[in-house]
C-alpha cells in the first residue's frame, strides 16, 4: 500500500505551538499556518521558571513549589478565562497526584469552584502525566516538568521517568502538541541545567532542546523571523512598496513552515498584530494541489486564526492597477474599523474583579447534573447557644455538644467532630488539650448509649436513623467533605444505589459518578483509590457483580 502524509496542521491557533514539532520531529514537512496576532499574550508558549522548586528525590518524587504554581495558574486561568478549556500534564505520576491533592484543597476552600473543574471528556478541565495524555486537546495546556534539583542542588540525569525509556520523544512530543492557542510550562530547570554528556536518551534530549525553545523562542531552532522573509515575485515587491506608501508597515512571507502568508500588513497600534494579510496568485498559490485547498481551505482555516485577507491578481494589477490600489485602501481601512468595533465590545472578566458567572446547561446525565432522589443535602451542626466556658473546659456542655453534632452529622469522623467543637469553642487548631477532652466525651456518650462507634466514625444510637448519601452544598463551604471523611458505609450505598439506578454502570464511570455525588468534580488519585477499593470489597463479598468491565446488583 502507498504510504502518504497527513500534513496540514490546523489545531495550534499560533505558530509557535507546533513550529518545535515541525522541526525536530517532522522534518518541516507539516503545513501550518501563522497566526494573525504574534505577540498576543493569550496565544503561544509562556516559560515559567520556578527558581526555589526542589525536586523530593528521596521522598515523594514530585515538586511542591511547582505544584503550588500549578494551583496558582489554574485559579488564575478559570478567574480571567473561563470560556477557555484547560488541561494540566505532569511529567510524572507523581507530580500529578501532588497537584491533584492541591486542586481537591482549592476546591474544598472554594466550594464556588467546583462547576469549574466538572470532567468532561472532550471539553473539560483534566490532569494527567505524560503516559496517558495522548488524543486529548484544549485551549491551553499547562505543563509541570516537576523534576529538577534537590534540596543540594544536585541534578540528577537519570530522573526523567518516562522521558529515559524507548520513545520517551514520541510521549514528549505528542503533549506539547496538545494546545489550541497557549502552552505555559512550569519548570524548575532550564535548559543550561541539563548535562547532556551523562544520558542519551531521546526524551531527554527533547525536553532539553523544548525547553530551551520555550525560554527564547525560534531563535532557538534557527528559523528565519518573520522580518527575514523575501519577496517571492516582483508583483509581490509592488504591493508592499503601494501599502508602505499609504503610511503602513508590511512583512512579506509570514509563517515558519512550507505555507506562508504573502504580505502581512502590520497595526501601528499594535506592532505584533496584523490588520491584513495580502494574498497574490505567486508560487505559494500556484504550489497548492488543487483548487478547493487554494481558493477556499488555506482561506476558511487563516479567518478562524484571526486573519483578514485581501486577494491580488497580477493581471488586475497590470491591466487596471489604480482601482486595485484604490480596492487595497478599501481593505485596509475597513480593517481598522471592525478592529475598533470589535475592540469596544470586548469585555474582560479581570476588569470586573469577580469569576464570571458559568452558563449553567441543561441536566447532563453523562456528567452526573441530574440529582437523584436517594441524595440529600448535607446538613451542617450550628450551635443551638453559643457555649460560655471556663479556661477549664465544662465536661457536660462538651458532651451535650458532641451529642448534638453527631444526631445532626453523623456518621461523622472523629477528626472532624472535634475540629467543629474546636471552632465553635474558639480554637484555632485542634490540639492535644482538645482531642483528650473529646476522647473523653465520646467514652462517656457510649457508656450512656447516645451514640455509637465504628472504625474512626461516630454514629447517632436513635432507632429511627436512616443512613442517607448527602452530597455538599456549594454555597456551604463547611458541608464540603475529603472523601477521608464520607463513612465507608456512605460511599457503599451511593454504589448500590447509583448501580440500581443505571442497571448496570462501567468501573471507571461508576467511580466518576460516585465521586461527583459527594462533590468530588475532580477524581484524584486517593478518590479514585478509594472508591475503587471498596467497589472491589463489595465484589469479593458478593454485593456486586463484575461481568467484562461492567457493574451490576446480583
Amino acid at each position: 500500500m502507498p504510504l502518504g502524509w497527513l500534513r496540514w496542521h490546523y489545531r495550534s491557533k499560533h505558530e509557535s505551538l507546533i513550529a518545535f514539532s515541525n522541526h525536530q520531529f517532522y522534518g518541516n514537512k507539516l503545513v501550518t499556518f501563522p497566526g494573525a496576532n504574534s505577540k498576543d499574550p493569550r496565544l503561544g508558549i509562556e516559560f515559567k521558571y520556578i527558581a526555589d522548586g526542589i525536586y523530593d528525590r528521596s521522598g515523594r518524587r514530585d515538586n511542591p513549589r511547582e505544584a503550588e504554581e500549578i494551583v496558582k495558574l489554574v485559579s488564575e486561568h478559570f478567574f480571567r478565562h473561563p470560556d477557555r478549556s484547560l488541561g494540566v500534564v505532569a511529567f510524572s505520576i507523581a507530580q500529578m497526584t501532588a497537584i491533584q491533592d492541591r486542586i481537591e484543597k482549592l476546591m474544598r476552600e472554594r466550594p464556588e469552584l467546583q462547576s469549574y473543574f466538572r470532567e468532561d471528556r472532550l471539553e473539560g478541565f483534566f490532569i494527567k502525566n505524560l503516559e496517558n495524555v495522548q488524543g486529548d486537546e484544549r485551549d491551553v495546556m499547562i505543563f509541570s516538568v516537576g523534576y529538577g534539583k534537590d534540596a543540594s542542588g544536585k541534578l540528577d540525569m537519570r530522573m526523567f521517568g518516562p522521558l529515559t525509556r524507548a520513545g520517551g520523544e514520541r510521549r514528549l512530543n505528542v503533549a506539547v502538541t496538545r494546545a489550541r492557542e497557549k502552552v505555559i510550562l512550569v519548570s524548575s530547570i532550564r535548559a543550561a541545567d541539563l548535562d547532556l554528556s551523562s544520558t542519551r536518551a531521546l526524551g531527554v534530549l527533547a525536553l532539553h532542546r523544548y525547553l530551551d525553545y520555550a525560554e527564547r523562542g525560534a531563535e532557538a531552532l534557527y528559523l528565519k523571523s518573520h522580518e527575514a522573509g523575501e519577496f517571492e515575485s516582483p508583483l509581490e515587491r509592488e504591493v508592499a512598496a503601494e501599502i508602505r506608501s499609504l503610511g503602513y508597515e508590511v512583512v512579506p512571507q509570514v509563517g515558519y513552515s512550507g505555507f506562508r502568508i504573502d504580505l502581512g500588513v502590520i497595526d501601528p497600534a499594535e506592532p505584533g498584530r496584523y490588520l491584513l494579510g495580502v494574498e497574490c496568485d505567486g508560487a505559494t498559490y500556484h504550489s497548492a494541489y488543487t483548487a478547493r485547498d487554494r481558493d477556499r481551505l488555506r482561506q476558511e482555516i487563516l479567518e478562524k486564526f484571526g486573519w483578514r485577507i485581501h486577494r491580488v491578481w497580477s493581471p488586475d494589477w497590470v491591466m487596471r492597477r489604480d482601482k486595485e490600489v484604490e480596492r487595497l485602501r478599501k481593505a485596509i481601512d475597513n480593517a481598522l474599523s471592525s478592529k475598533g468595533n470589535s475592540a469596544g465590545n470586548r469585555t474582560h472578566n479581570e476588569e470586573k474583579g469577580e469569576f464570571a458567572t458559568v452558563t449553567k446547561k441543561e441536566p447532563d446525565p453523562i456528567n452526573n447534573e441530574i440529582h437523584y432522589p436517594w441524595v440529600s443535602s448535607y446538613k451542617v451542626w450550628r450551635p443551638k447557644k453559643m457555649p460560655f466556658l471556663q479556661p477549664k473546659m465544662d465536661g457536660v456542655e462538651l458532651d451535650r455538644m458532641l451529642n448534638e453534632i453527631v444526631d445532626v452529622e453523623g456518621p461523622i469522623h472523629i477528626e472532624l467532630a472535634t475540629r467543629r467543637l474546636a471552632n465553635t469553642l474558639g480554637f484555632q487548631k485542634v490540639g492535644s488539650r482538645i482531642m483528650k477532652a473529646v476522647n473523653a466525651s465520646i467514652r462517656i456518650l457510649l457508656k450512656e448509649g447516645k451514640l455509637k462507634k465504628f472504625n474512626k466514625f461516630l454514629w447517632p444510637s436513635k432507632d429511627d436513623f436512616s443512613l442517607m448519601v448527602r452530597q455538599p452544598i456549594p454555597e456551604e463551604k463547611d458541608s464540603c467533605r475529603t472523601i477521608k471523611f464520607v463513612a465507608l458505609e456512605e460511599i457503599e450505598l451511593a454504589v448500590r444505589n447509583l448501580i440500581r439506578s443505571a442497571f448496570s454502570i462501567s468501573e471507571d464511570d461508576g467511580v466518576k459518578q460516585v465521586a461527583r455525588i459527594f462533590g468530588f468534580y475532580h477524581t484524584g488519585a486517593n478518590i479514585h483509590d478509594r472508591i475503587k477499593e471498596i467497589m472491589k470489597q463489595m465484589i469479593s463479598r458478593g454485593d456486586l457483580v463484575l461481568k467484562g468491565d461492567r457493574l451490576s446488583l446480583p
